[in-house]
């Protein structure tokens, strides 16, 4: 496993593997075989739960990031694109209408959900690798950390159409 994260009700646990499959377990059915989420290609970085816990995304050796909407996991996920090379770090607002990621192609970008095909907002273009994203509990600002030795911070504002 590669990465894990528990839903925010902690009812369901999701963990991304090398073998680009995301799997997430079901604590309500102990005992129960997890699902098995597949349409990443390569090994998987970074999963995160949204706020409501109704998304799941996914991102790793593959640039693309998956959604995958919880409440159909029969059907395919939403593939969000811009990155050029590997996403290693996933965020969500807690409001869920954001995702900011983390890349090694330098990067840190926004995307905006409720237009999931608009490309994200470019907010950093960094000299290392990005490893990790994080939003604060309000929303109200936003933090990235990479193999530059560097944390930067981003305050955000509603004002903003870019943010």
């Amino acid at each position: 496993m590669n990465s894990v994260t528990f839903s925010p009700d902690a009812t369901r646990l999701a963990s991304g593997s090398d073998d680009g499959t995301v799997r997430l377990w079901d604590f309500q059915r102990p005992g129960g075989r997890p699902v098995i989420l597949k349409g990443n290609d390569s090994y998987i970085h970074s999963v995160a739960f949204s706020p409501d816990g109704s998304q799941l995304a996914s991102g790793g050796q593959n640039p693309k990031i998956r959604l995958w909407r919880l409440g159909e996991l029969g059907a395919s996920p939403l593939v969000l694109e811009g990155h050029k090379d590997r996403v290693k770090a996933l965020a969500f607002s807690p409001d869920g209408t954001k995702l900011v990621s983390g890349s090694e192609d330098n990067t840190v970008r926004l995307w905006d959900l409720h237009q999931p095909k608009t490309p994200p907002v470019l907010l950093l273009r960094s000299t290392d690798t990005i490893d990790s994203v994080a939003f604060s509990p309000k929303g109200t600002k936003l933090a990235a950390g990479g193999d530059d030795n560097m944390v930067r911070l981003w305050g955000l504002s509603e004002r903003d159409p870019n943010l």
